[in-house]
């Protein structure tokens, strides 16, 4: 307890090595067991600590019993009892049907000490995975581990030995790395995958420095060719369609949430951007959602999900395949509050911040051009709505949502320069049309059945004019018999807005067992 408080106090200004927890020891026991020799040990191991964990997994009862008996004999002469018989709260001892048993719960717990009391030790110890030091045979005891022999006294505690072993000398030791390439020719396949990994993770300044290295760079110096820093499509053998989403941001999270609606199952590791889909031959790419559309008008990517602003703004030629019914805001030009009355004209050859330049520019040019002046358009990443009070500029042009954010900064709206939303869109020269509407029907079965819900309900057939008439459907219901041919179960499609007011109607008129479910996708 003492050594790790005191290393826990220099911890992270010194090199040290691991926080050792409170002590642990399990005991594996077999019928071939001395109760008397497990006592001991598992007696060694209480008197370390009051939170110390003494624990014994064995096969009978009656061995549980025999142990039992011989801790309080044990324990009744042993001069640190009083620490002793508090960690023996802490412990406990499971009885399994098989050393099988016990080797998971050994695996499981990856306990600091682990003794083996059975008749055929070795065998059993190389089945076990997971522990900090491992004491075979019933004369291998951990008392001997801390003083003399085996396993040092420092190990890794609480389950940590799945992942970490006991302090060594190798623990001390820094290892440094290094590489040298002395062959372009020899190293050529591991240099292009470097440059093609690049690529796939979007960083364009990575493929470059593998792609001087190429030893089929032009002049043979090394330095890249236009062809090797292209930023077109780094696959363009592959068959898979490459479709873009936002990595972060407002509309990040919906994107994955129609990805799951639509059936494509993919994994995505930590930290990575590209994920392959398992059941269709897509290759799902997170970038930025300021450069999706960018990517998509150039054809680095067939497919992707962006904002109406995000593409105004990249001014490329895109495929609008649909808008997704989720991001919707403004862009707008904001004023300071007491300028409420002014008009979009009287800011013409004044200072406008945004991060919009492109769609900014173009909606004053004619008005610059009416006034004969020249609006400063300044370009920010970010907090735009905080440049006027700033004083860095005198309007800005920034997206709406809520408008909680430009009030709270002395802000009002003077005129929206466009509407937007998330959209779907394409490149129109992809070769995958066939895959792209197939998404593109997914997803808008998707957002079809955001519409409705399914109801069902029995009726008798007294009434079931009436609840057709109540629920149409969008074509008609569906109506089965039931087993009492006076009543028939009907399943319709009812629209969200309507379903109360539609529900209150039916069981007013003596429907029963009204059930209203979710729809997942509906085409």
């Amino acid at each position: 307890m003492y050594v790790t408080a005191a290393k826990s106090l220099v911890s992270g200004r010194v090199a040290i090595d691991m926080l050792a927890g409170p002590s642990e020891c399990l005991v594996i026991a077999d019928g071939s067991a001395s109760p008397a020799v497990v006592a001991a040990d598992l007696l060694a191991q209480a008197e370390h600590d009051p939170a110390a964990l003494p624990a014994l997994v064995c096969l009978t009862e009656e061995f549980a019993a025999a142990v039992d008996r011989e801790l309080a004999a044990q324990l009744a002469v042993l001069p640190t009892r009083e620490v002793a018989a508090e960690a023996l709260q802490n412990g406990y001892t499971v009885v399994v049907a098989s050393l099988d048993e016990a080797v998971a719960i050994n695996d499981r717990l990856a306990v600091e000490h682990v003794e083996l009391h059975v008749k055929e030790s070795m065998a059993l110890a190389r089945r076990l995975k997971h522990y900090g030091g491992l004491f075979v045979g019933a004369g291998a005891a951990e008392v001997l581990g801390d003083y003399g022999a085996g396993p040092n006294h420092t190990l890794p505690t609480g389950g940590t030995a799945r992942s970490f072993g006991g302090l060594s000398v190798f623990t001390f030791l820094r290892t440094r790395t290094w590489m040298r390439v002395d062959d372009a020719h020899a190293a050529g396949t591991m240099i292009s995958d470097a440059k093609r990994l690049g690529e796939m993770e979007g960083l364009f300044g990575h493929a470059a420095a593998a792609a001087a290295r190429l030893a089929s760079a032009p002049n043979g110096t090394g330095s890249p060719s236009k062809r090797d820093v292209s930023t077109k499509r780094w696959d363009t053998t592959s068959d898979r369609l490459h479709f873009a989403l936002p990595k972060k941001g407002r509309i990040a999270e919906k994107c994955l949430q129609f990805l799951k609606a639509s059936g494509l199952e993919y994994d995505r590791p930590e930290r990575v951007d590209v994920a392959l889909v398992r059941n269709l031959p897509i290759t799902l790419v997170f970038l930025p959602a300021a450069d999706i559309a960018k990517y998509v008008g150039e054809g680095n990517v067939d497919l992707g999900i962006t904002g109406e602003d995000i593409i105004a703004e990249a001014g490329v030629s895109v495929e609008r395949e649909m808008a997704l019914g989720f991001g919707s805001c403004r862009l707008s030009l904001l004023v300071p509050t007491q300028h409420a009355s002014a008009r979009a004209s009287d800011y013409a050859g004044c200072r406008i911040v945004t991060s919009f330049p492109e769609v900014t520019r173009a909606f004053f040019a004619p008005l610059d051009a009416a006034a004969g002046c020249a609006t400063s358009i300044k370009f920010v990443s970010g907090s735009v709505e905080a440049a006027c009070k700033l004083g860095l500029a005198d309007a800005v042009v920034d997206l709406v949502e809520t408008g909680t954010t430009m009030r709270a900064a002395g802000l009002c709206e003077l005129e929206t320069l466009l509407e937007t939303q998330a959209c779907l869109i394409s490149n129109p020269h992809s070769p995958h049309r066939e895959l792209i509407a197939k998404i593109k029907a997914r997803i808008q079965g998707h957002l079809d059945s955001t519409k409705y819900r399914l109801v069902q309900y029995n009726a008798s057939r007294a009434i079931l004019p009436q609840c057709v008439r109540i629920t149409p459907g969008k074509k008609s219901p569906s109506i089965l018999p039931l087993e009492d041919p006076e009543y028939v179960a009907v399943s319709v499609m009812v629209p969200n807005k309507e379903l109360a007011e539609r529900v209150d109607e039916l069981i007013a008129i003596g429907a029963t067992d009204v059930m209203v479910f979710q729809i997942q996708n509906y085409r």
